[in-house]
Order: structure tokens, then C-alpha cells, then sequence
């Protein structure tokens, strides 16, 4: 796999973009190829990419749960931590009005 740059002109294909994991489609022979200056790039044969796809559904599959959990538990994390934090001595709440 030879390394390719964006805004390199390259044949039609698949392309790895390394800095985001993406594949890039080429559809025409004489495409550039997009991204910013310092993106890297991998020709990716077809065969290959046809064998990766459902191994990579099948991860996909197997942590989507595990990813569910770990946001719920950041964002409740984040609320006790929200709750638990002390309030800065001039931010202090005003005192309710006296019932008449």
C-alpha cells in the first residue's frame, strides 16, 4: 500500500484516511484527493475492504452497549458532579420571601 497526500491526483479506488479512519471513494481515474495539507492516505484493495466490512459491523454490534453505558454514566457523573459543586461565596441563592 503505497502512501498517497490529499490533493494528490490518484487512479479510482478505495482510500484510508488515516487522521479520521475514513475510506475515501475515488469514483475517476485523475481525482484528487480530499483533506487538508498533511493527510495521509492508503489504497485500499477492494478484496480487502469486502473481508474487513463485516468484521467491523460485527464490532460495531458487539460495544454499541457498552458505549449506551459509558455515556449514561458520564452524563450522570457529570450532573453529581454539577450538585456536589460549592457555590462561590457572591453567587449565593437569594433567600425566599416570607410567607404573608
Amino acid at each position: 500500500m503505497a502512501k498517497q497526500y490529499a490533493g494528490d491526483t490518484v487512479k479510482a479506488g478505495f482510500y484510508w484516511r488515516t487522521a479520521q479512519w475514513q475510506i475515501v471513494t475515488i469514483a475517476e481515474d485523475g481525482e484528487t484527493l480530499p483533506g487538508h495539507a498533511g493527510d495521509n492516505y492508503y489504497r485500499v484493495p477492494a478484496l480487502l475492504l469486502l473481508g474487513l466490512a463485516p468484521i467491523m459491523g460485527a464490532l460495531f454490534v458487539m460495544f454499541l452497549p457498552f458505549i449506551g453505558i459509558a455515556i449514561v454514566l458520564q452524563h450522570a457523573l457529570r450532573a453529581a458532579a454539577r450538585a456536589l459543586r460549592p457555590v462561590p461565596a457572591g453567587l449565593e441563592p437569594l433567600p425566599q420571601e416570607r410567607e404573608r
